[in-house]
């Protein structure tokens, strides 16, 4: 759920009252290729609650691109409310704009947490934390009978002290247990059998599984600060060494014999032997570190 600071100059509405009196927009948190986020303001509550506000422009959207954004919000609705899911309260129109009202997530996201605050290095109870946070968020998602299909650190908002996530952004989202979009999702995290080169090939994949393979990505970057490929292509050196060596993740990643294991199982070519989101769920609770020990680090 990334938007640029530094996108083409469009109008602001920064002051402006909309729904009904209801929303007052106070500044700009940033903008995409069809409109722009706001930190808004309740004005109807009591306790000054804010919310961040999503406005799209309706004349930078073609018809495809309004369809997109229309099932976005759909399928974001149907699992609004569920644990780890970024709450969406709302939605209205006016002549121009499609204003969508999100709840305002003080905490940035988790590729930032990751890359910049270092937060889960050696700190396996946080670690797992947010791996059950995910698991359980995806997991009740797939009950739900949505799956994500972009699952990526940029996609995972986090509050201020970084401990609660929130899965956000369903653009790529799909009520298809089975699928033929290949190519759908975000390079680093897309399982082979959607990337639909190699092994399977163009043929159907399971959405469920794709959405687990993402997620035994994510694991490598909340504990080794990094993805491990970046694509699931064998031109790609770190996959196919990851292909041929079981391993191998160890040998270039600080990462402990179960946490790799876990991946591997997560991340497995076959996703028919792909473990599911509730197995992963119990194979975290049976990890007691995601990281290699010192004597191990030195040895390497």
């Amino acid at each position: 759920m990334v938007y640029s600071k530094h996108a083409e100059e469009r109008p602001s509405l920064v002051g402006q009252i909309v729904d009904g009196g209801a929303l007052l927009l106070l500044e700009t948190l940033g903008a995409g290729a069809y409109g722009t986020v706001y930190r808004a303001l309740e004005l109807h509550s009591d306790n000054g609650t804010q919310r961040a506000v999503k406005v799209l422009e309706k004349p930078r959207l073609d018809r495809r691109t309004a369809k997109f954004h229309a099932r976005e919000l759909q399928l974001h609705t149907l699992v609004s409310g569920l644990p780890g899911i970024l709450p969406l309260h709302r939605h209205f129109e006016d002549e121009h704009h499609i204003f969508v009202v999100l709840a305002l997530v003080a905490g940035g996201d988790l590729h930032a947490r990751i890359t910049q605050g270092h937060v889960f290095w050696r700190n396996d109870e946080l670690v797992r934390d947010a791996l059950l946070q995910l698991t359980d968020a995806l997991g009740a998602c797939h009950a739900r009978g949505v799956y994500h299909r972009d699952v990526k650190p940029e996609n995972i908002l986090c509050s201020a002290d970084g401990r609660t996530l929130w899965l956000a952004d369903f653009g790529l989202a799909s009520v298809d247990q089975v699928s033929t979009s290949h190519g759908c999702g975000s390079g680093h995290y897309m399982a082979p059998e959607v990337i639909g080169r190699e092994f399977a090939g163009r043929t159907p994949y399971l959405t469920r599984g794709a959405d687990v393979w993402a997620l035994g990505v994510v694991l490598v970057n909340i504990v080794a600060g990094r993805s491990p490929w970046r694509r699931a292509l064998l031109r790609d050196p770190g996959f196919e060494h990851f292909v041929d060596d079981p391993d191998y993740l160890r040998t270039v990643l600080p990462i402990s014999e179960a946490c790799n294991e876990l991946v591997n199982r997560a991340c497995c070519i076959d996703p028919l032997e792909r473990i599911s989101m509730r197995e992963f769920r119990e194979e975290i609770l049976k990890v007691d570190t995601f990281f290699m020990s010192e004597e191990e680090l030195e040895e390497a």
